[in-house]
């Protein structure tokens, strides 16, 4: 029997990387996908125990488990299923698959499989994706993990399958787009009609909902310039230039990243944060002569509340710690903190701001940061990437004389 899918559904479905997701909007097939790589695990490993898990129980046995059955029924598949009780399956010829919620997730601490297929993963909790990874060690099958979901803002999907070093998207987790106006076999005017009651598709929940984008469904997104398809690509620095450190202070995260300043535009190389018992001044110092001093120039651009505060029990003030250490540091007077994020805004939208992939941190900031959250609990990498932008090139209010019929009129005018 002939099986009529789309690109996207055939990108996923041969995909070999062992960790895949079909990231998709309302109506994208995204069930029917999922339904038929279990097809595909069946015919391609039989010796091999599977796993099919959903969000919740509802989702199993409306959506997933429904969808599956009628494609074995409308394929001539034979199948069993058991959906009662406390041990669900199915078994399609001599393969056993486990039927599982995530909601529920300590109880799966018993089968080994060697396939799993979880459908709506990111309304799930990491916690119950890293026991469900823990069952796939079963050697007949190819240890794969496949996901299908709508996307659920910027939670453990987002940080595995989007905001990932490009060498890790090739090799080890695959990521397909799937949006609803790209399924052919959707009603017509379905999409229509569903575009025009998420209010257009410029507004955050049709990207959402029907583009399967990760966006900021909060009010006010902080960063507005940034974008990641302009803004993030491979960085490599030049030991012809110096190497600018944007340096936060805090108690429990010291952040920072490096910076080179090329022909007017800012090339993000690498970020360092932290953590807890590690986060003081000494390590930071540390950390930046051993990356750059034999190389580089390393100029660092510090939060200016370090010329006070200390954050060892040295009595050194922050400042002071890093001079120790043979590091140039820039006088700086912190800008208000919208100056400082309109001014990254704004070389961010001129495509002025280039960050490397691995970048996680910084990246997930940019995307994620809303109005409603509280900079300091929340940002620190994007922080010194403002210190820097706003150091070296900053948004001014620039007066400016012109001349007309003899009389000089002064206006305001924006540097960019």
């Amino acid at each position: 029997m002939d099986i009529d899918i789309l690109g996207y559904q055939n990108e996923f479905l041969q995909c070999q990387s062992k960790k895949g997701m079909l990231l998709g909007g309302i109506g994208s097939g995204k069930s029917f996908t999922g339904a038929h790589f279990v097809i595909k695990m069946i015919s391609e490993f039989p010796l091999s125990k599977g796993m099919i898990t959903a969000n919740t129980y509802t989702q199993l046995m409306n959506a997933t488990v429904t969808t599956l059955i009628e494609e074995l029924e409308r394929l001539e598949i034979p199948h069993h299923a058991v959906l009662s009780g406390t041990r669900k399956r199915i078994e399609i010829y001599d393969t056993l698959i486990y039927l599982y919620s995530l909601d529920a997730y300590q109880n799966m601490r018993g089968p080994s499989v060697g396939w799993w297929y979880s459908d709506e993963s990111c309304f799930s909790k990491l916690e119950a994706i890293q026991v469900v990874r823990g069952r796939i060690r079963d050697k007949n099958g190819p240890l794969y993990e496949r996901h299908t979901s709508s996307p659920n803002g910027f939670n453990w999907a987002y940080d595995l399958f989007e905001n990932c070093d490009g060498d890790d998207k090739t090799d080890q987790v695959h990521l397909v787009r799937a949006k609803t106006k790209e399924n052919i076999f959707l009603p017509e005017g379905y999409y229509t009609s569903l575009l025009e009651d998420y209010g257009g598709e410029n507004n955050p929940l049709a990207k959402q909902e029907l583009d399967g984008q990760f966006v900021n469904m909060q009010a006010g997104s902080i960063y507005w310039g940034f974008k990641r398809g302009i803004n993030v690509a491979k960085v490599e620095l030049d030991k012809n230039f110096p190497v600018y450190v944007g340096q936060d202070f805090n108690i429990d995260n010291m952040a920072n990243c490096y910076v080179q300043f090329r022909e007017g535009k800012f090339y993000v190389s690498k970020e360092t944060i932290l953590e807890h018992y590690g986060a003081n001044t000494d390590n930071a110092a540390t950390k930046i002569v051993k990356d750059l001093k034999e190389k580089y120039r390393p100029i660092v651009v510090p939060d200016s509340t370090g010329k006070a505060r200390k954050t060892s029990d040295s009595g050194r003030t922050d400042i002071e710690i890093l001079k120790s250490y043979d590091l140039e540091v820039l006088d700086t007077h912190n800008p208000f903190i919208r100056d400082r994020q309109n001014t990254l805004n704004i070389h961010c939208k001129k495509s002025d701001v280039i960050i490397d992939p691995s970048c996680k941190t910084l990246i997930k900031e940019l995307e994620s940061l809303s109005s409603r959250d509280k900079e300091g609990d929340k940002a620190h990498v994007s922080v010194g990437l403002g210190y820097i932008t706003n150091k070296l090139k900053p948004l001014r209010i620039r007066k400016r004389s012109t001349y007309s019929g003899g009389n000089n009129n002064v206006r305001n005018q924006n540097f960019y």
